[in-house]
């Protein structure tokens, strides 16, 4: 990897908790693996990185989800090479991109995996040809199926501001809440603080704010509000 780009490290100090990030390098332009860190293919897909090296792109590829793909393939992707087309070629490798997905390894398990990754242009072509990935398994942390995207821009001394945060949803049913996002959207609504929400279910102040956050996205509502109505319209408040 290109010592030139360390900058980027400290941004995954706070995802250690995740366990040791492990590397790839890609060739976008050929859509082939120049390196691929072998602890990494064989926790993440059963496979020795060797089948990952020889297939290239398309052997990481196919072991996807195949929701999780066509969310990348029709949301994440065009995002991608869109706003990277508007960035000046000198600041391309100062984003950083996050995305979750899911694969299928060789014994047939389904893991969850966090990719950081940024990306590195040629000299005579505006679009990157390079990719320096970072992965997590981040299976044991994340239990729905939405696809989590994020950018990031390092302004320098390992400080990042993001750019950009969405979450896609594979299916239709993935919009459904969870037991615990309806506690949390109930409790809420029934005017419980943050503090008092969480004391209530055993969980951080901050796992609310994420819940609130993705409760936001699922149901698409902007305000309080349209969270209030949301939830009678729904019955989730009794009578």
């Amino acid at each position: 990897m290109d010592t030139a780009h360390n900058s980027h490290i400290p941004m995954y100090g706070n995802h250690f908790q995740y366990g040791n990030p492990r590397a790839y390098l890609l060739d976008y332009s050929r859509q082939q693996y120049l390196h691929f860190d072998e602890a990494a293919s064989r926790s993440l897909t059963g496979y020795n990185s060797s089948y990952l090296l020889k297939g290239g792109l398309e052997a990481g590829l196919s072991l996807w989800d195949k929701a999780d793909l066509d969310v990348y393939d029709q949301q994440v992707l065009p995002t991608n090479l869109n706003f990277l087309s508007s960035v000046p070629i000198n600041e391309i490798p100062d984003y950083l991109f996050e995305c979750t997905y899911r694969v299928k390894t060789k014994e047939g398990d389904i893991k969850t995996v966090l990719q950081k990754s940024f990306f590195l242009h040629s000299i005579d072509e505006k679009l990157p040809t390079l990719v320096c990935g970072y992965l997590f398994d981040i299976t044991p942390y994340k239990t729905d199926n939405s696809v989590l995207y994020r950018i990031h821009k390092s302004v320098g001394n390992g400080i990042y501001h993001q750019v950009k945060d969405d979450l896609f949803f594979p299916a239709y049913e993935d919009r459904i809440l969870s037991k615990r996002e309806t506690e949390v959207l109930q409790g809420f609504c029934y005017h419980y603080s943050i503090k008092q929400i969480a004391e209530k279910l055993h969980i951080s102040p901050y796992t609310v704010k994420n819940h609130l956050k993705n409760i936001r996205r699922k149901v698409d509502c902007s305000d309080d509000a349209e969270l209030y109505i949301y939830a009678r319209t729904k019955g989730l408040l009794g009578r």
